[in-house]
């Protein structure tokens, strides 16, 4: 009897060990990973990459640890595999087969130089992936527990390296960061996460992620939840004009769209909702203040989208009915409207609608425009017409990218030339004549999935795909407060890879909030 319950006392231990084991590591990933840097900008990637290496190894020395006290106690520690751990395990396997047939081995296994996206990397991916799994099996409502200690640890860290963008971008200049490098350079760069197109994709994680945090939050009008939450919001967003990377507000435009559901499930979430486009427009306009107070030139090297958004008055305009829009809701109707009402009902089918023609109208204005190239277009009006010239110079890297990829023998079709050696496939196909010289080194496809398509293949994009459906689709599902708005976070992310690549300072971030997904159940639900 007595060894009986000693030995529920050591299962007991060392499942919590383990838990408490990811709970540690999925906190530091979040909280020391987008602030960690070395050297200021020069070896920004790296930096991240060695950290993230290093801590994922301690992260899985500590289950493995679990698992062989698992076996000297003759205990029962649960490893379940579903769709999510299988696509990522897959699509490890495969990068393994790719990197050993690869006519660029030894570039695989690390990556090219200075990406560091190589088969090391994607198998740290992995093995996060297992051991968020491994935490969450083991422990009661783990799901939601490692969502709190991830969302927290993001939107604290999150807000620092915005704030700091924000400063940055200001003219402050707090930790010497542009003492090194030339005014020139000195507007790619941002914040302790580097070029802007990958601090665009940073935010893409933490805005969603506050605005979900923000919708969750009580009732009640000021809550610690909801204040934090709004800030974040809001010096977030404010850090995502400052980018002006037109791929984030891609990221950003998806995620309100999917917002709209739980915008119009009742009348405290259509308040809040209401709320955030507020601050989402006050913040543009709090930017565009700052940028002419300290800018010569405050809209030089700015995105198309970004300077239509900033432009003029159309963001005053916006936030004063935004804001108007709001208070009426609150002082005039809120009162007569109850949860029940069909009026949230009715208006969710008519914005549906109006989008849906809106999206009708885009697509057959593109058309008309793409077959009218004789027309002009400038500033936003340029993505109406689908050219090489498309998604600065985008369009042309991407059919480059497939005619390769037809060129490829059946090998690397399936399995892909090895992960993050595209630099070296373009360099061969300009060489043997498959696509014309280009005017500069292209290193990679500027698109996160056609880039695995060249690197992993056919079987690799599959099953990263899986994993990254599997997993969004899995955490929007859910009705835990903590997760719902993660999955926002993911959603937003994979959008704006369509226009962005893989690498060790967000990609980590990307695929730490997937690695929640994974069914842990929880009784608190998401508003």
């Amino acid at each position: 009897m007595k060894d009986a319950k000693r030995g529920s006392n050591v299962s007991e231990g060392v499942k919590s060990c383990m838990a408490y084991a990811g709970m540690i590591y999925v906190a530091v990933i979040a909280l020391v990973h987008p602030l960690v840097y070395h050297d200021y900008y020069f070896d920004i990637n790296r930096c991240k990459f060695y950290v993230f290496i290093a801590l994922t190894i301690l992260g899985a020395l500590a289950v493995c640890a679990g698992f062989i006290a698992d076996r000297r106690a003759n205990i029962r520690l649960r490893f379940d595999m579903d769709l999510r751990s299988a696509s990522m395990a897959a699509f490890a396997a495969l990068s393994v087969i790719s990197c050993l047939i690869s006519p660029y081995s030894r570039a695989a296994l690390v990556g090219q130089d200075g990406r560091f996206c190589g088969l090391v990397f994607v198998l740290a991916l992995c093995i996060m992936s297992f051991i968020t799994a491994a935490s969450i099996q083991n422990q009661r409502d783990g799901q939601l527990k490692l969502a709190r200690v991830l969302t927290i640890s993001l939107i604290v860290s999150g807000s620092l390296c915005a704030l700091l963008g924000v400063i940055n971008r200001m003219g402050v200049d707090l930790l010497g960061f542009y003492d090194l490098l030339d005014q020139q350079l000195s507007n790619a760069f941002i914040s302790t996460i580097g070029n802007r197109n990958f601090f665009s994709a940073f935010l893409c994680l933490i805005v969603p992620l506050s605005a979900g945090v923000y919708i969750s939050s009580d009732d009640s009008r000021f809550t610690v939840k909801g204040v934090f939450s709004a800030a974040s919001f809001f010096i977030s967003v404010m850090a995502m004009f400052f980018a002006r990377i037109d791929s984030g507000f891609v990221g950003l435009s998806v995620c309100a769209v999917a917002l709209i559901p739980t915008a119009f499930r009742n009348k405290d979430n259509f308040r809040k909702c209401l709320a955030l486009s507020a601050m989402f427009f006050a913040a543009g306009y709090t930017t565009r203040v700052a940028m002419l107070l300290c800018y010569v030139e405050p809209l030089r090297g700015a995105g198309s989208i970004a300077q239509f958004l900033l432009k003029g008055n159309a963001l005053a305009i916006a936030f004063i009915i935004s804001t108007f829009a709001l208070c009426a809701w609150i002082g005039l109707i809120e009162k007569r409207v109850t949860d029940d009402s069909r009026i949230l009902a009715n208006a969710r089918k008519t914005i549906c609608i109006i989008l849906a023609l809106a999206a009708v109208s885009v697509a057959a204005f593109t058309v008309y425009m793409t077959l009218n190239p004789q027309i002009t277009l400038s500033g936003i009006g340029r993505y109406f017409r689908i050219n090489n010239a498309w998604g600065s110079g985008r369009m042309r890297i991407w059919r480059r990218s497939f005619e390769i990829f037809a060129e490829a023998p059946m090998a690397q079709k399936l399995f892909g030339f090895g992960s993050d050696t595209v630099v070296y496939a373009f360099d061969d196909a300009i060489a043997s004549g498959v696509i014309a010289p280009m005017k500069k080194t292209i290193d990679a496809s500027h698109n996160e999935y056609i880039n695995y398509l060249l690197t992993n293949g056919i079987l690799g994009l599959s099953a990263y795909c899986a994993f990254v459906i599997s997993g969004v689709k899995c955490l929007l599902r859910s009705q835990c407060a903590y997760v719902r708005p993660l999955g926002l976070a993911a959603l937003s992310y994979a959008a704006q890879a369509f226009f962005n690549i893989a690498q060790p300072i967000t990609t980590p971030l990307f695929a730490l909030i997937l690695s929640i997904a994974l069914k842990g159940g929880s009784s608190q639900r998401f508003k």
